[in-house]
């Protein structure tokens, strides 16, 4: 006998998120050139409230995206990168996250809006030594395909060049790759039932009820692959998303060109081989965030991510295999 689950109860199982602990915001000031309010806990954060007022499912969604920020600056961590840090607090009764001030005060904000790939990112770089800027171009460029590729295992849709931060020493104008933050828009659930329903129409998703309860409770991924909808670009590539899975494989695929083309082969299998979601998910719990079910979907999500990465690579021994055979015959 089928037994008929309404989406709402599945939703709400499904993305259960709890605070042991919170800060609770009161003092602040409005930074009128960033247009962002501050706050004092007494370290400079800024308040994310996660605002989903046009969206179904608000307060769900708004949860989602709160793990998602979490989960992945944990695993940016694990990579090697510097990565925002993140906690649960409240202002005015209303939950979210603080983000403490990642920017050091002997350090300025360049601006990013030309770096929309890793070969603009080397133009960018050089055109800056001319203003008497130093650093590790392969540092740097290491860094930011390490940060892709975390990007493409997530699903992380929303990497545009104002959600990626260089950071210039005032005194000596060393430059840095800033650190890991804006990673809400990951895991692909959020695209599925966060976003307005006459979108999802547009797209020919009608029943997404059905798709939505097959996800959670078979942890069928590969139907998330197949219904992403989302305006977010890819720091590799700047093509924008699809709605379907072949964009995924795109961005697999230009992960694997770049490391064999580049000499970063090493980069692409260390970051494949530290990314561990359960850690991650552990290390939260010791901080007082239980992630729930939720934390079985993105465990699940990146083991598939990884079998996409094993299969381009596989691909592509095997026809360098072939092709070394060939000349030998020849």
């Amino acid at each position: 006998m089928r037994v008929n689950i309404s989406t709402r109860s599945v939703l709400k199982r499904f993305v259960q998120l709890k605070f042991n602990k919170g800060i609770i915001l009161r003092k602040y000031y409005k930074d009128d050139k960033e247009k962002i309010v501050w706050f004092y806990v007494p370290e400079k954060v800024v308040f994310k409230n996660y605002k989903t007022s046009k969206l179904r499912y608000q307060s769900s969604v708004k949860n989602l995206r709160m793990m998602n920020e979490l989960i992945c600056t944990k695993l940016a961590e694990q990579i090697g990168l510097k990565s925002a840090v993140y906690k649960p607090a409240s202002y005015k009764g209303v939950k979210g996250l603080v983000s403490y001030n990642f920017i050091r005060t002997n350090e300025e904000k360049l601006d990013t809006i030309a770096v929309g790939s890793l070969s603009e990112l080397e133009a960018y770089l050089d055109d800056r030594k001319q203003f008497g800027y130093k650093f590790d171009l392969k540092q740097i460029t290491d860094d930011f395909f390490r940060l892709i590729i975390l990007d493409c295992l997530t699903l992380q849709v929303d990497r545009h060049c104002f959600n990626v931060m260089l950071l210039a020493n005032k005194e000596d104008k060393s430059v840095r790759l800033g650190n890991v933050f804006d990673c809400e828009f990951a895991f692909g659930a959020d695209m599925f039932f966060g976003i307005e329903k006459s979108t999802l129409e547009d797209f020919g998703v009608f029943n997404d009820k059905f798709k939505f309860e097959k996800v959670i409770d078979k942890y069928d991924l590969s139907l998330i692959f197949k219904t992403i909808i989302s305006e977010g670009y890819d720091c590799l590539t700047c093509v924008p998303m699809e709605h379907s899975d072949k964009y995924f494989k795109n961005r697999v695929f230009d992960c694997c060109e770049y490391a064999k083309y580049h000499n970063a082969m090493d980069v692409l299998l260390d970051v494949l081989k530290k990314v561990d979601v359960k850690k991650a998910i552990e290390e939260l719990k010791k901080e007082g965030v239980e992630i729930g079910e939720y934390a079985n979907y993105v465990q699940g999500f990146v083991s598939y991510t990884k079998k996409q990465f094993g299969k381009q690579l596989s691909l592509k021994n095997n026809k360098t295999n072939s092709k070394s055979k060939e000349g030998l015959e020849k």
